[in-house]
């Protein structure tokens, strides 16, 4: 009964943190019991959740998703923990959800024990790859630190219609994965009409990028169907970088985006030495791209010279003041 009781009260939480009025069935991850967490023991004991719900172990959010039926509104809740994945986490079921039972995860890492899922495993390209439609995602952590040139993110999302609210992002973490291909958030051809709000993307504390046209975020489509219609609404992306030709955003192919695509009161930033070197530019490519729209709208940007450097392709608008590629990037505040 216990459990019953504690289900209708947990339902109606859920439904206002998703938005959604209804929701199907409810999977939980949970780390394996220990002095340290004492999440498996609370949710056996005291939430009394059936076994055949609670899913144990580092492996546990893709055990809880792997017991959720796709188009029904399943969610998979995750308590507190770092949860090491050996393997790629095919996020592949439409409308299953996911949240951490942690709160907010804005600029976690798996090095904190706090709703993190993450890799460490060579041969595996993110630690979890979205392709199931109208997926949502509350207070994660997606991080990939394998020492491997194909750990190429923490998350690539090729679906449609899907949101993140308070999660972070995390790659590159350490020099075997520092080239221009990999970043901590790959966005891929299907991945039209998505929503990022309150999200981290990038790290500016593990290690220095250095490979030129790299980004936290990168686009990497390379032909039709191209993402469309996308927006990032107060994000920080941050990289740490001593090379000038790394940037903060990588449009990896001229097919790479199309569009309009926002971004928000976002705030991008480059950290550098004693401020030594700022980058050339804010978002980087390697070549022209398609006809689309990138809105920056009330953004700002610290450590970079300017927004874009040249005006073909891709079009940029602004509302900063000073509508120019220089527009809107921070000014010392002296006394």
């Amino acid at each position: 009964m216990r459990w019953q009781t504690q289900e209708r009260y947990l339902r109606n939480l859920l439904a206002q943190a998703f938005g959604i009025p209804v929701l199907g069935q409810i999977h939980f991850a949970v780390p394996a019991g220990s002095s340290t967490s004492l999440y498996e023991e609370w949710a056996r004991t005291e939430m009394d959740i059936p076994a055949n719900l609670l899913f144990t172990g580092s492996q546990a959010p893709a055990l809880a998703f792997n017991a959720c039926s796709a188009n029904r509104n399943d969610v998979v809740l995750v308590f507190p923990g770092n949860y090491a994945l050996t393997s790629e986490l095919a996020w592949s079921k439409a409308q299953t959800h996911l949240m951490g039972l942690g709160g907010p995860a804005q600029g976690n890492d798996y090095g904190e024990s706090n709703n993190s899922i993450y890799t460490e495993t060579a041969d595996v390209n993110y630690a979890v790859n979205v392709t199931g439609n109208h997926c949502r995602f509350l207070n994660i952590d997606f991080t990939n630190c394998a020492a491997d040139a194909d750990g190429l993110a923490g998350l690539l999302l090729n679906a449609y219609a899907c949101q993140f609210k308070d999660c972070s992002f995390q790659g590159v973490l350490n020099s075997t994965q520092d080239v221009a291909a990999n970043a901590s958030l790959h966005i891929a051809g299907l991945a039209s009409n998505y929503r990022f709000e309150d999200c981290h993307i990038g790290n500016n504390m593990w290690r220095t990028r250095t490979a030129a046209l790299s980004g936290a975020l990168s686009y990497i489509a390379t032909a039709y169907p191209y993402p469309q219609h996308g927006i990032f609404r107060r994000c920080q992306f941050v990289v740490w970088s001593e090379t000038s030709t790394v940037g903060i955003v990588r449009l990896a192919d001229g097919n790479c985006m199309g569009m309009l695509h926002i971004f928000d009161r976002c705030l991008f930033h480059n950290v550098s030495t004693s401020w030594a070197v700022t980058l050339a530019s804010v978002f980087v490519r390697e070549e022209q791209v398609r006809t689309s729209t990138i809105a920056l709208q009330d953004c700002f940007s610290i450590g970079c010279d300017e927004w874009q450097v040249g005006d073909t392709g891709t079009q940029f608008q602004t509302n900063n003041a000073n509508a120019e590629a220089s527009g809107g990037l921070g000014a010392e505040a002296t006394a």
